[in-house]
């Protein structure tokens, strides 16, 4: 503890911990789920095309797998 001052082992002490907080902060924000809302309508209707049903290209996955 000889060669650092008492101003800059405090300065030191603080940095470490505004580096933590945000650290626990941005943890805490990549942990957060994300919700979607669900909205029921009759207008809503998706073709067989657009579904993917009568898509070659799908169609052909679908054996594969």
């Amino acid at each position: 503890m000889d060669g650092i001052s008492l101003d800059e082992l405090i300065g030191n002490l603080q940095t470490y911990e505004l580096r933590k907080n945000s650290q626990v902060k941005e943890e805490t924000r990549k942990d957060q789920g994300l919700a979607l809302k669900v909205v029921e309508s009759d207008d809503f209707d998706l073709d067989d095309e657009v579904m993917g049903h009568n898509n070659p290209d799908v169609q052909e996955i679908r054996q594969e797998g």
